[in-house]
């Protein structure tokens, strides 16, 4: 297929620049030329929707975040290596008139991304974004794990799916061997007892926000890439598992969370591990946002990240 087709191309004032040979900024080596695409190793996508999130009761605002946490990250400082990132960004994906024809599309272009050999960074939109993200994964790789970090579990049962029904979705789908799905920063005061039975009963891997401050978030995050047998992974950052004073701006917000500074550990110890393919960032919603506190959280999730992949 012709993702430049099922895509539009970003806005040139996103590309920050200071135009000083001694002060390079990722808006100066980010790629967007079509005809850059093949020699780039990581692509960033965005998914300017927020439809599952009004399905879900949540705030909407989460469709402005691409524009909102690119425009931050392309502001900050190049690393040292940048020379090893071969960086392309391909614009957002074309939204549909339903969820569910954007999600198929979506599916597509994701899938045609993995088999070009690149790994992916995608911006949300909704958390509803990995339901189809991992089902375009699912189908290229067939051995994988998928990292979940959240306050929710997101295994509602609906007739509509939502924000909140990616991982039930997957599950009951088949998509994934449920021992292989990691459920990290997880709040019960968030989630109903039926769904923490559901995932129990499924043998999903649950880490509480609570047993991570007990244990420490170096020691829990290295236990799980230690563990993991998997060839491929793939990582989900929900910012609502953010606390409020860090991340005000997300669809569905508590005082009580991640840390930025935990959040960036996580961020930054993905990327050092190779068998990272996909990772997203969902839920940042610059309408509710302090600051443009969160989109900035956000592009120090990715940028750290990048920085991983290329500090090993």
């Amino acid at each position: 297929m012709d993702i430049f087709k099922e895509t539009t191309r970003p806005s040139k004032e996103l590309f920050y620049t200071r135009n000083d040979p001694n002060d390079i900024r990722l808006g100066d080596i980010v790629k967007r030329k079509k005809n850059e695409y093949d020699e780039s190793e990581i692509v960033i996508l965005g998914i300017p929707q927020d439809t599952g999130v009004k399905r879900n009761k949540g705030r909407i605002g989460a469709r402005h975040a691409p524009v909102t946490v690119r425009r931050e990250l392309y502001k900050l400082a190049a690393p040292e290596t940048y020379h090893r990132l071969s960086l392309y960004n391909l614009g957002n994906l074309k939204i549909a008139e339903t969820l569910e024809a954007t999600h198929e599309r979506q599916i597509k272009v994701v899938e045609q991304i993995l088999r070009d050999k690149k790994k992916l960074i995608v911006i949300g939109g909704g958390h509803d974004i990995t339901y189809p993200d991992f089902r375009a994964f699912s189908n290229v790789f067939s051995t994988c794990a998928l990292l979940n970090i959240d306050t929710h579990l997101d295994v509602r049962e609906s007739k509509q799916r939502n924000s909140g029904t990616s991982y039930r979705m997957i599950l009951d789908k088949q998509l994934l061997n449920p021992e292989c799905l990691y459920q990290i920063g997880i709040q019960p005061f968030a989630n109903s007892a039926a769904h923490m039975k559901y995932v129990s009963d499924k043998k999903v891997k649950v880490f509480t926000l609570d047993e991570i401050r007990r244990r420490g978030v170096e020691v829990v995050h290295r236990e799980i890439f230690d563990k993991i047998e998997c060839e491929e992974i793939f990582v989900s950052f929900d910012m609502d598992a953010v606390r409020s004073a860090d991340a005000p701006g997300v669809s569905a917000s508590y005082p009580k969370g991640l840390s930025a500074e935990e959040m960036i550990y996580l961020s930054h110890y993905t990327g050092r591990d190779g068998r990272s393919r996909v990772v997203e960032i969902a839920e940042v919603n610059p309408k509710h946002d302090v600051e443009n506190r969160t989109s900035k959280l956000g592009a120090l999730l990715i940028w750290e990240y990048l920085f991983g992949m290329v500090s090993v």
